[in-house]
């Protein structure tokens, strides 16, 4: 299995499980090209390293909850890890962060095994990236895994549990545009404020508090949920953490 970094004990930084111990595998690639990404060594001059299945099942064994996330898990070649890893050990708690851009291939969601995927321990935690320039022109950073997940009806049999929305905001300057993209897409969705995270473009513990001063009032005022990326608070931008 080749990842983008070696596996990792912490704390889920972000969304609803914020605080929560897992185990961080990260996988290698992504469809979009952010410039802003955080994460750029994952898709942007790589060193994958490579580890047996046998290495990473042993890890997820003495582990209760699994964080997937990358670059795009999403993409069909981490996603045949990600479903052996799940049927291996079903009983599990998954989160799988994706920007929400690639529907699941059938090999992994299909009505054949549709009450394994749709069960709560697997959450999909989907941070759409409309408001971040592309580096690979006419690239669509349209959430449309929603619309995967709702032909299969996992969105609306287990609302709130299946699904999480992450969005990120910036400085001030972009406060109402960013914040006029998550209505649109809320909107559009029908996503509930109790599915909606708001959460600080930031590397820097300072900028962390700095942007969700300066957004809280609007944040709170529409019904959102605030994720403060703690892994961030604790030690910036630092990987493996």
């Amino acid at each position: 299995m080749k990842l983008a970094e070696k596996p990792f004990i912490s704390v889920q930084g972000e969304g609803n499980t914020q605080g929560c111990k897992a185990l961080f595998i990260r996988f290698p690639h992504c469809n979009l090209s952010c410039r802003e990404c955080d994460s750029s060594f994952t898709w942007k001059n790589i060193e994958m390293e490579e580890y047996s299945d046998g290495d990473i099942y042993d890890k997820v064994r003495c582990s209760h909850r699994i964080i997937f996330t990358g670059g795009e898990p999403c993409l069909p070649a981490n996603m045949r890890h990600i479903k052996n890893i799940i049927e291996i050990f079903p009983h599990k708690q998954y989160e799988i962060e994706t920007n929400g851009t690639l529907s699941i291939d059938d090999g992994f969601l299909n009505e054949k095994n549709r009450n394994l995927y749709q069960n709560p321990n697997i959450q999909f935690n989907i941070s759409p990236k409309t408001n971040f320039e592309q580096e690979r022109k006419n690239i669509s950073t349209e959430p449309i895994l929603i619309e995967h997940l709702n032909h299969f009806n996992v969105l609306y049999e287990n609302r709130g549990e299946s699904f999480r929305f992450k969005f990120i905001v910036k400085c001030l300057f972009d406060c109402e545009q960013d914040l006029k993209l998550i209505e649109d897409i809320q909107y559009k969705y029908d996503v509930p404020n109790s599915s909606l995270w708001v959460q600080p473009k930031a590397t820097m513990a300072i900028d962390v508090v700095k942007i969700i001063c300066d957004h809280f009032d609007a944040i709170i005022a529409r019904g959102w949920n605030i994720s403060m990326r703690c892994h961030v608070l604790l030690f910036d931008n630092k990987k493996g953490v």
